[in-house]
């Protein structure tokens, strides 16, 4: 990659903004429209993740651009009695590039355990997001200095039992 020198050309960076809870649709197309052609730079993917009323406005005001849209939770089943959650094949459907998968928010406020977050990540491979697991350590384990011990805990938690379907690999 020109440009980006030490950054092994097999792998492309990525720059992700979560907006979490914030911009409604009118305010995402805005932002959209604002940074059309500045936020795309030669060898990186430029990713917004938003909240999923904004996903289908998002999916269509960044047609013909680089940035890239992506959702920030998916269910690990594709249908059913659910309440509020999203699925892999809805998101699919919408054109959803990228979904966030194990961020501390969730797993914090909303009790996602290792076993969930790992159906999620099969269900995420499901629907060919192959490039959209994102295991994200807890403020607690960094602020313990023990990072490299939870996060290899953690990903061999939540990839067990992983049989990846060689189609999706990357």
């Amino acid at each position: 990659m020109e440009g980006f020198k030490g950054v092994n050309n097999l792998r492309t960076p990525i720059v992700a903004g979560n907006w979490k809870m914030f911009k409604t649709v009118p305010e995402a197309t805005a932002f959209i429209e604002d940074v059309k052609g500045k936020a795309e730079v030669e060898g990186v993917e430029s990713v917004i993740c938003a909240p999923f009323t904004n996903l289908p406005a998002l999916v269509e005001a960044a047609k013909g651009t680089g940035i890239k849209i992506g959702a920030q939770n998916l269910h690990f089943e594709d249908n059913g009695a659910f309440t509020g959650e999203i699925s892999g094949l809805m998101l699919k459907d919408l054109g959803v590039d990228y979904v966030i998968i194990g961020h501390s928010e969730r797993r914090q406020y909303f009790a996602e355990t290792d076993e969930i977050v790992n159906k999620k990540v099969h269900a995420a491979f499901r629907h060919a997001y192959c490039r959209s697991y994102a295991w994200v350590r807890s403020w607690k384990s960094v602020r313990q200095d023990k990072p490299k011990t939870y996060a290899k805990c953690r990903l061999k938690l939540r990839l067990r039992v992983f049989r990846p379907i060689r189609r999706f690999m990357w």
